[in-house]
């Protein structure tokens, strides 16, 4: 372990997407040491995350869903910028389609009962859940 990202993997796209509606670009291209999507050569696995391609990658936790509802908030962010080459690429899939009006907020505080939580953490999760839907 190097407590650094390598920004070359399905795990590290995964976790950038999912920071990307949350954090400006300039300060994700610090964390990462890059701006991941301006590297062409992640494509395969943006696909792969966002479901244009059948298989997710293993280590990522998310789900489709949540990484286009993050990759769509983002784009919108973005207010008409030039996107970089892989959010270009992106909304020009099928996968885009512009976000409904408040259906990214209600994915933040929605709460799926299947999980492996230990109660404790169940507990946490609900409280943090109450506070985002203030």
């Amino acid at each position: 372990k190097t407590d650094s990202w390598c920004g070359n993997c399905p795990k590290c796209l995964f976790t950038y997407s999912i920071l990307s509606p949350f954090i400006d670009q300039k300060s994700l291209t610090e964390i990462f040491g890059k701006n991941m999507f301006s590297d062409q050569a992640l494509t395969h696995y943006l696909r792969e995350l966002t479901g244009i391609e059948s298989v997710k990658p293993f280590e990522c936790v998310g789900t489709v869903d949540e990484v286009n509802a993050s990759l769509q908030e983002t784009i919108v962010s973005l207010n008409g910028k030039v996107l970089p080459s892989l959010l270009d690429y992106y909304k020009q899939s099928g996968a885009f389609h512009p976000p409904v009006p408040g259906q990214f907020k209600s994915m933040l505080s929605a709460f799926i009962p299947e999980h492996n939580l230990e109660p404790r953490f169940e507990l946490i999760l609900k409280k943090a859940l109450l506070w985002i839907s203030m």
